[in-house]
């Protein structure tokens, strides 16, 4: 039986954390490892944690951010697919890692992506809009397309060989993804099904500073894996794209 490891990332979550920590427990998929990752956190968040059930294994430690903590995660992880829930985030479904785990079987692909939900802080269940991350051809990032990271689920040996690069502080997410879509040969999978409800609200979300400085990071790690940088992509195409999750 395929194991799957699931990562969530904390720091001072209390708040949500439980929610993260249910989605991943309450799966009807059985040889789960849950991996979750504390920041040392100072808000009960780590009480929480040592109270929960299903939990595989847990740290509490001082760490880089965000990013550092997700490459412990993937170093601890064990399963033979790995991907990551953030704290702020819950399944759709009860059936999402076994709807996974079959895609994986059928296709015996290296990497499995989908669809996600953005939902309101207080209520889950209510979908503001929505991401179709569409399936995966040469020049899709150039597009201005770009996988929903929460929904990626990679092979153990790519879980080790990639990490993200904590020179990026707002798009490491995306630097990671640019270059693990380009690794020669890899088999890649994409399941039309939205399996994430993440709540609005990240850090590149909060004002247009964080998104410009998110935007050229986003060409530093173009000129830096693809060597030339996508003037028109993070100018037009990126922009244009995320409009339309909005119609």
């Amino acid at each position: 039986m395929i194991k799957v490891s699931i990562i969530t990332v904390v720091y001072n979550n209390k708040s949500t954390l439980m929610d993260a920590i249910n989605s991943v427990t309450n799966q009807d998929y059985e040889n789960i490892e849950y991996i979750v990752i504390d920041g040392a956190s100072k808000d009960g968040t780590l009480d929480l944690i040592k109270e929960a059930k299903g939990i595989t294994k847990w740290i509490s430690e001082p760490d880089k951010g965000l990013y550092d903590a997700m490459n412990k995660g993937l170093q601890m992880a064990s399963g033979d697919i790995v991907g990551i829930l953030n704290s702020d985030d819950v399944y759709t479904s009860n059936t999402v890692i076994s709807d996974v785990v079959k895609e994986v079987i059928r296709t015996r692909c290296d990497v499995i992506y989908a669809d996600i939900n953005y939902v309101e802080r207080d209520d889950v269940t209510h979908v503001v809009r929505s991401w179709e991350s569409g399936d995966f051809y040469p020049k899709y990032f150039q597009d201005g397309y770009v996988p929903a990271h929460p929904t990626v689920f990679l092979s153990q040996d790519l879980s080790k060989k990639f990490q993200f690069d904590l020179t990026y502080k707002l798009a490491a997410d995306y630097d990671f993804l640019l270059r693990l879509f380009h690794t020669p040969n890899l088999k890649l999978n994409y399941l039309s099904q939205k399996i994430i409800n993440m709540r609005l609200g990240g850090v590149t979300s909060k004002n247009w500073k964080n998104i410009v400085k998110g935007n050229l990071e986003i060409a530093r790690s173009w000129m830096k894996n693809q060597k030339k940088l996508p003037l028109l992509t993070l100018l037009v195409k990126r922009p244009r794209i995320k409009l339309k999750q909005y119609v």
